[in-house]
């Protein structure tokens, strides 16, 4: 027999409450990243600032197996959740910790490698930087573990704790920072508020950690695999989307206008926090109706709804009174990022609503979203490439590429939906 549907109150309970509990304490946290912007950038000079993007950039596009973990651990927990095996979880838990480990081995003495060459491309003044980088990478890989997992049992209270890091990231990188740091202060704030976030996500599945649990099947193993391609593809595209635009700035601007636009791409990408607590809850439920053959597409237009509220307003604020904003924050020592700022965050907008086709597409299994996702992340570094001449160009091409990401995706989906009666 089927279940009955849910009432308003239990759709609530089980989307909206856990989705408002992580938007609270997600604000906190993008509250504490925006003051660290800010006070990297009032602290910093306009050159030193942009090593600093430059190298979170690099930061984010290279930690894209740590997405990818966590993405492949929260898509066959919820699997297994829903299918009554959560013995198995415990055995893929352990075994994607020791992977991630030696991934994250191999990313480091690669980087290690190329510090020489890296260093020169960004024109940076020191590779200390680089080298707390390499830290936080390890870091970074072994929280997609506990994260993963923990997304995919929905224990979103602890997940909710996690989510906090950023004021660990804020209080020691200020410190660093005024003992005389610079860009690598800045980077081990990071790199310590990211190992707070390590410590709650492991404590958070330790009960599942501890248990050698059973073997997965060798069908599961060949899935896995599989269903590793198209996830790696994605978060590979969705971090070249949203953090290559710093870092190629970086690199065809002079160091002026490159810190112009970082600022305005920095400031613009805290909108990009905003979605995050909706994908979170999105996901396993996404991928648990998945599974029982129930319908989706409801899910992920009450999802998309959600993300437009948030970010539209954020987007608006920027849109509106950008010169505000950037007195308010910087002391006119940025003023000329107030267009770049309208454009780009209008951009970071529709990369939010990016963000759940994404993942929504990840939770499906359906590829067709993360074609799209391929195909715009080529068409924005040819843009990038050929039209870089001022921090405007390059916030135009941001922004035809979200919106067709957005456009083209949607538009799939509501056709697919009402074409098949099992979308």
């Amino acid at each position: 027999m089927d279940d009955p549907p849910l009432s308003s109150s239990e759709r609530f309970h089980s989307f909206a409450k856990p989705a408002l509990i992580l938007f609270m304490v997600t604000v906190i946290g993008g509250a504490c990243n925006y003051i660290y912007q800010v006070f990297m950038m009032n602290s910093l000079t306009v050159e030193h600032y942009s090593e600093l993007a430059a190298v979170l950039s690099l930061f984010y596009i290279v930690s894209v197996p740590n997405q990818t973990v966590a993405t492949m651990l929260l898509r066959y927990t919820s699997k297994f959740v829903a299918e009554g095996r959560k013995a198995q979880i415990s055995w893929l838990m352990r075994r994607s910790m020791w992977i991630s480990l030696a991934i994250s081995g191999v990313m480091v003495l690669v980087l290690f490698l190329m510090t020489p060459w890296i260093v020169d491309y960004l024109s940076l003044t020191s590779d200390l930087p680089l080298y707390v980088m390499m830290v936080g990478i390890i870091v970074y890989m072994m929280t997609a573990v506990g994260f993963g997992t923990g997304q995919g049992l929905q224990r979103f209270n602890i997940l909710s704790l996690n989510t906090l890091w950023p004021v660990g990231k804020l209080l020691f990188g200020i410190l660093l920072v005024v003992a005389g740091f610079g860009v690598a202060g800045a980077m081990g704030g990071v790199v310590i508020g990211m190992s707070w976030g390590l410590m709650v996500v492991i404590l958070g599945v330790r009960d599942y950690l501890s248990k050698k649990g059973e073997p997965i099947e060798k069908s599961d193993s060949t899935s896995i695999l599989v269903y590793l391609i198209p996830v790696t593809a994605a978060v590979v595209c969705y971090a070249i989307l949203t953090n290559v635009d710093i870092f190629l700035a970086n690199h065809y601007l002079d160091k002026t206008q490159a810190g112009i636009y970082s600022t305005a791409s920095t400031l613009g990408k805290i909108i990009l926090v905003l979605p995050g607590a909706i994908g979170t809850v999105m996901f396993p439920k996404i991928s648990e109706a998945h599974t029982k053959r129930e319908d989706t597409v409801r899910i992920m237009r009450r999802s998309i709804l959600y993300c437009l509220g948030l970010t539209g307003v954020a987007a608006l604020v920027f849109l509106l009174a950008p010169n505000f904003v950037l007195t308010l924050l910087t002391s006119n020592k940025y003023a000329d990022a107030a267009g770049p700022l309208q454009i780009l965050g209008v951009s970071m907008m529709f990369f939010g609503l990016a963000s759940l086709f994404m993942n929504y597409g990840l939770a499906t299994n359906r590829r067709q979203y993360i074609s799209v996702l391929i195909a715009l992340t080529v068409v924005q570094f040819v843009l990038i490439t050929l039209y870089h001449s001022t921090p405007m160009d390059i916030a135009y091409d941001m922004l035809a590429t979200s919106m067709a990401i957005c456009v083209f995706s949607w538009l799939y989906m509501e056709l697919k939906f009402r074409t098949s009666a099992t979308y």
